[in-house]
């Protein structure tokens, strides 16, 4: 039997709308990961794509790349490309800006609004909107990839699949870097003899648990950005997929 990923929701919230406008992909909703307990699916059902926090992310490691060049004094030809790639980045910053600015404009339209709400919507924390109401909304304003100028077409270096054009849809096959870090921090605790579920609290003057992991993760590429470590740990904890000993 044929094994495949066949996406047909329809629907997206208003993180994932922008970052098809964009160009990014068609993020959704990020399933579980695959040692999710039953009550962590119930509860949560899926993991919403934050597209602050991405750029947040992708900002830091190009940043860091950049200074990175500086500080090894690499050629001048490898700084200015880093720093091209840092300033189309916040390019593309300003840009999320804009059609978040105008998406929410359009949604306070209400009922005459040209983007219209998932009827599945209500149903969890976020609202969810139609994809082909987004696109529609996009196309007919010329926005981001649908503007026949589009900023990521001209970016390879950020797209997550080939630009769309009227026959194609843009559809993610890069795994999303967030998940990547956390499931990164879970495999370094585990290859540490720790147990994710029951760590050890840090005693006076020790370093605990999360400092071994950190030095673990240190050259890992995932981990470039000055915060990101901390984020990806929080949002563990925040999940539960980290938790100290009682």
């Amino acid at each position: 039997m044929y094994s495949c990923d066949i996406d047909l929701r329809t629907c997206c919230t208003r993180d994932d709308a922008i970052s098809i406008i964009l160009g990014l992909g068609h993020w959704r909703l990020l399933p579980p990961g695959e040692d999710a307990t039953d009550e962590e699916i119930e509860n949560t059902e899926f993991i919403t794509f934050c597209l602050a926090e991405y750029l947040h992310e992708e900002l830091d490691l190009l940043q860091s790349k950049y200074d990175f060049a500086r500080w090894e004094n690499l050629s001048e030809a490898d700084i200015a490309e880093k720093l091209a790639a840092l300033d189309k980045f916040k390019e593309v910053i300003t840009k999320a800006k804009e059609y978040s600015s105008c998406f929410d404009d359009e949604i306070a339209k209400g009922e005459s609004s040209a983007i219209r709400i998932h009827p599945s919507s209500g149903l969890g924390s976020n609202t969810l909107y139609t994809i082909r109401s987004v696109e529609q909304w996009a196309r007919n304003n010329q926005y981001g990839v649908f503007a026949q100028d589009s900023l990521i077409e001209n970016n390879p270096e950020h797209q997550e699949s080939p630009p769309a054009d009227n026959k194609t849809e843009v559809i993610t096959t890069k795994q999303p870097r967030m998940p990547a870090q956390e499931n990164a921090i879970l495999e370094a605790i585990k290859g540490l003899g720790h147990d994710p579920k029951n760590l050890q609290t840090n005693s006076s003057g020790n370093n605990g648990v999360k400092h071994e992991v950190r030095i673990a993760l240190e050259k890992n590429e995932l981990f470039s950005g000055s915060r990101t470590f901390d984020k990806a740990w929080e949002r563990l904890r925040n999940r539960k997929k980290i938790v100290d000993k009682e």
